[in-house]
């Protein structure tokens, strides 16, 4: 399997900067470090950032991870 790391982070990007509503799985979101999930939050409230500027700590490690692999 092929992953985009680059499709990866537009996606994020999208989630955290482009809309105010997304839904995780809670194990999903459980499966991320407390203190990154603070990063996501308080990325959530800046809303001068657009979404050209991608989070600065990744949601989706594991598709992360096998982008990587993949290179």
């Amino acid at each position: 399997m092929h992953l985009d790391l680059c499709l990866l982070e537009i996606v994020e990007a999208w989630m955290v900067r482009g809309t105010d509503h997304w839904v995780l799985k809670p194990s999903l979101w459980s499966a991320i470090p407390k203190d990154r999930q603070a990063v996501l939050l308080h990325a959530l409230g800046q809303v001068d950032h657009g979404v050209a500027y991608p989070p600065s700590t990744s949601i989706f490690d594991d598709l992360r991870k096998a982008a990587l692999a993949c290179r």
